[in-house]
């Protein structure tokens, strides 16, 4: 259907509604663990949301990006994504949109042997009163990896910070150095 809407929208010039569609095909692939397929719609959408300047949709898109890259194991790719999407988010309101980096951080936490940081980043993703179902699914898939790795009771210190935490006091803490941009280039 997100495809059929797609060739729809493609025939009418409604970029957005291209954009939108792109990104959406991209969350499907991404919750069938296609993270080489989201990578793909997710840059697409990108490339259309920066050239309509829209910033919270393009940072969404990054976030999006950099979770299935580090999933995919290109934890660079997902630096750089995530590094730019929250460079985008930090001065602005969208706290759905933060989320969404924070489980990506958390992901490149728990590939780098940040166990705790990842259990504590995940809980605070889960029990965030503006975290929406695909960030809860996407924290609960990560969630039991991380905490296997941590002995109970540092899983639940973790988690008890992670309950207690403060969403953009996290950030500003944890933040990845920035790397080079994952825009992608028009063909």
């Amino acid at each position: 259907h997100l495809q059929a809407g797609l060739a729809h929208v493609s025939a009418l010039g409604d970029r957005r509604g291209m954009a939108s569609a792109l990104f959406h095909i991209g969350s499907v692939a991404q919750h069938r663990d296609d993270h080489g397929a989201a990578r793909y719609w997710f840059g697409e959408s990108l490339l259309l949301f920066n050239e309509l300047n829209e910033r919270a949709s393009a940072a969404d898109a990054l976030a999006q990006l950099g979770y299935s890259a580090v999933r995919e194991g290109d934890h660079e790719a997902a630096t750089a994504a995530l590094g730019e999407a929250w460079e985008i988010m930090r001065h602005a309101a969208a706290m759905t949109t933060t989320i969404s980096i924070l489980i990506g951080w958390a992901a490149l936490d728990l590939a780098h042997g940040h166990h705790e940081r990842a259990v504590e980043a995940l809980t605070l993703a889960l029990h965030h009163p503006l975290s929406e179902q695909d960030d809860r699914d996407h924290a609960l898939r990560l969630l039991p990896e991380a905490q296997a790795r941590l002995s109970p009771a540092d899983s639940a210190a973790a988690e008890a910070r992670g309950a207690a935490g403060e969403l953009e006091t996290y950030l500003v803490a944890h933040a990845p150095p920035q790397s080079p941009s994952p825009r992608r280039r028009a063909s």
